[in-house]
Parts: C-alpha cells; sequence; structure tokens
C-alpha cells in the first residue's frame, strides 16, 4: 500500500492486482452503452428536419446522444446554416465559409417547434465573422 498526503488530505492506494500481461477489455455497463438511434420518434424528427431544411446541434456536431434525445423528442436547433466560420478545437461542426443567411428559418425552426410540442427549446447558432454583428 501507499499513502500519499498532499493540503487536500491523505489518501491510501492499493497495488493494482498482478497480470500475466493479457489484459482484456471489459463489457461497458448497460447504463454507458450508446444505443442506435433508430426510434420512431427519432425518425419522425429527422424526417421534419429535413423537410423544413433544419440544421441541429446533435447532428452538425456527430453528438453520440442523438438517438436518446430525439428519442425523448428533445433536439437543439442550429440558426443560421450548418458551416461555422471559426474552428474551435473541441467541436466537430463543419468550418468554411456559410452560404447566405435564410430570411425563412425563423418562421420554419418556429413551426418545428410546434410541431414537436415543445414548451420550451434549445436554440444556437454558428459564429458569422463574414456578419457586420458577427
Amino acid at each position: 500500500m501507499t499513502t500519499t498526503t498532499n493540503e487536500f488530505g491523505t489518501i491510501t492506494l492499493e497495488p493494482a492486482p498482478p497480470t500475466n500481461g493479457n489484459l482484456t477489455r471489459g463489457r461497458r455497463p448497460e447504463w454507458l452503452r450508446v444505443r442506435a438511434a433508430d426510434s420512431p420518434k427519432y425518425r419522425e424528427l429527422t424526417s421534419l428536419f429535413r423537410g423544413q431544411r433544419l440544421h441541429t446541434v446533435c447532428e452538425e456536431a456527430m453528438c453520440p446522444n442523438i438517438g436518446e434525445c430525439w428519442g425523448r423528442g428533445t433536439a437543439t436547433f442550429l440558426l443560421m446554416g450548418d458551416t461555422c466560420t471559426r474552428s474551435c478545437g473541441f467541436c466537430k461542426i463543419k468550418t468554411g465559409r456559410p452560404s447566405a443567411l435564410d430570411p425563412d428559418e425563423p418562421r420554419r425552426v418556429a413551426e418545428s417547434i410546434q410541431q414537436m410540442g415543445l414548451s420550451h427549446a434549445v436554440l444556437t447558432s454558428i459564429n458569422r465573422d463574414e456578419q457586420p454583428d458577427g
């Protein structure tokens, strides 16, 4: 056993059990497994967003929890297109020169929120550094 003390307190660690050099990977616990995105609600929202030509952070950022969230009928709308002018290291949203702003997008987002029957919605946007108000 090893005991270590610092300004936060003392901790005692036991050595790891000996191995034969062949480490095997255990199965993930059930609560940690990502479900395939294929519920009826997921398919309904996919159809809705495609039909309305809308983007979501869930899809554009390749969120692994998309099936769980969309299966419950929740999504984060991505406003002003699917291409960001910045290239943040933590983000998977496409980077480049965005297409022109769509003046009809707010109406389509509102209609989708109404169709989904949401009491609240999460809206976020990409950065548009080419716009005067960025």
